[in-house]
Formats: structure tokens, sequence, C-alpha cells
């Protein structure tokens, strides 16, 4: 996975990174699987690498609050861990329960960071929320009226991560 180009209507705005480009197919659900490296809760200076997929479908929520859109992603992920060295333990429950709050915090804070970065550097709603915020409006006219392109750049979000990590190696101890 490279990247993305990203346009609004026919004028090239910008380039996801390989990461930014993960966020966008997670909150599309359109992320089969992939691997990913988060930090390793026990080492600073070391990373564990995951191979995650969605749960199930992302929630998406949208409200406007004082005019401006307030837009909820809730995502369900499974991982499994792929890499160990010599002095890691995956197998206990308590170390399955750090590494998925790892990958919750790590997930959500790349998550936030593109969706910041496509409402506020790119000024375009590439994850569609818009279609989410149309019943919020009496007609199509009242929400074109409230221009929602405009308003996005002033989104606020809040983002969920739920991650079940599971071992790779229980069924073979190692």
């Amino acid at each position: 996975m490279m990247g993305l180009a990203v346009f609004s209507g026919d004028k090239l705005v910008g380039e996801l990174s390989a990461e930014e480009t993960l966020c966008h197919l997670l909150i599309g659900n359109n992320l089969e699987s992939c691997n990913i490296s988060i930090p390793d809760p026990d080492n600073n200076n070391s990373s564990i690498d995951l191979f995650v997929s969605n749960r199930s479908k992302p929630k998406i929520k949208v409200k406007i609050v004082n005019g401006t859109p307030f837009i909820s992603v809730k995502l369900k992920l499974e991982a499994k861990v792929l890499s160990v060295n010599n002095t890691s333990n995956f197998i206990t429950e308590k170390n399955l329960t750090e590494i998925s709050d790892s990958a919750n915090q790590y997930i959500k804070t790349i998550i936030c960071n593109y969706l910041y970065k496509t409402s506020k550097e790119f000024s375009t709603d590439i994850d569609g929320f818009g279609k989410y915020a149309l019943p919020l409006f009496k007609t199509v006219p009242e929400f074109k009226e409230y221009n929602w392109l405009e308003n996005f750049t002033n989104s606020f979000f809040d983002v969920t991560i739920d991650t079940n990590v599971e071992s790779a190696f229980l069924l073979s101890g190692k």
C-alpha cells in the first residue's frame, strides 16, 4: 500500500500516506486485512506486528452541535499477534489486554490525525460523512443551504476503537 491521491472535485488537494490510507479503508469498511506495527506496551523501543481486520461494520454518527459537525466513529477490529521476541509472552490474558489497549490507542491516534488532516488541511469529505448528516435536515435544499463541505472543515471527531487481540501462537504454545 503506497497511499492515495485526494481530490476536491477535479482538483488534487493532497496525498495520503500508507497509514492514512489504512484509516480511510477502515472507516469505509473497505479493508479485508492488513499488517500493522504498534508500540509494544512493555518496551517503548520495540513494536508488535498485528494482522488486523474489521470485526464488524464501522458505526458512524453525525450530529450538528451549535452549527458544527460532531462526528462519531466506532470501529471494532480483530487482530492476531504476528511478531514475538524471546522475552515476549503473549499467551497470558493480561498481556493480550495490554496489547489490545496499545492497539486501540495507536489506531485511535492515527485515525484522529487522518480525520483532522482531511477536514482541515484538505477541506474535503473523502469518507462521505455528509450522507450521515443528510437525515438531520428536513429537506435537501436545507442541507445544501447548510453548505456541508464548508462546515465540514470545522468538524470535531470522537473516535472509539475496540480491538480484540489474540495470539497467533496460542495453539503452538510458542
